[in-house]
């Protein structure tokens, strides 16, 4: 399959995590203009030699990177993710978004979209979701206008651990209609009403 596209990105925070069970999350949060993301797996792994040669080799899960780009982030949705402190303007005047050390950003559940394109079945859909991530604000570079204009857009890292239920991540198989692979991810990141 060729991977094609990506998009419709939400994510919520988490409000509990029960025991042996996926998160509860909070109001949901649309992540709009999704560029990219980049899934990086982390893995702690020893060796054991003998005979000089590797005879024994286990590798466990230690946590996953996101790196992911949108075309550009809402203030209020950094001051979310990043637990920034968004101070709303008056009248004419802009609000401003105050980054501190103590900033605790909190645990979220991250899920997107996206599209593929097959030999078999033409265009279909995919979702991926992560129940568990935490996000981290990333540097940035900003160049003065030249002979060219490049978009750049905003970029935010996300860290993912494992869930209470051991789940880190989870794939959906492909769907032949986009608006049932989103359902598939707001079945997952979605606001946790009781009952």
């Amino acid at each position: 399959m060729a991977n094609i596209g990506v998009r419709y990105a939400k994510w919520a925070p988490v409000d509990t995590e029960p025991a042996n069970a996926v998160p509860h999350y909070g109001d949901v949060v649309a992540l709009p203009g999704l560029v990219s993301v980049a899934d990086t797996p982390n893995y702690n792994s020893v060796k054991q030699y003998g005979d000089d040669i590797a005879k024994n080799t286990v590798a466990g899960f230690k946590d996953v990177t996101l790196n992911c780009e949108v075309t550009e982030m809402a203030v209020a949705t950094a001051g979310l993710l990043f637990d920034a402190t968004l101070t709303p303007g008056a009248q004419s005047a802009p609000g401003t978004l105050a980054f501190k050390d103590d900033d605790e950003p909190p645990y979220g559940g991250f899920g997107y979209l996206r599209s593929i394109y097959t030999d078999a079945s033409g265009y279909q859909y995919i979702g991926e979701y992560y129940p568990k991530v935490k996000a981290i604000p990333q540097g940035a570079t900003y160049t003065t206008k030249g002979e060219t204009i490049a978009f750049v857009g905003d970029t935010f890292q996300f860290t993912g651990e494992r869930c209470s239920s051991g789940l880190w991540k989870e794939v959906s198989e492909p769907f032949s209609s986009e608006t049932d692979a989103q359902a598939w991810v707001d079945a997952r990141v979605k606001k946790y009403v009781s009952g």
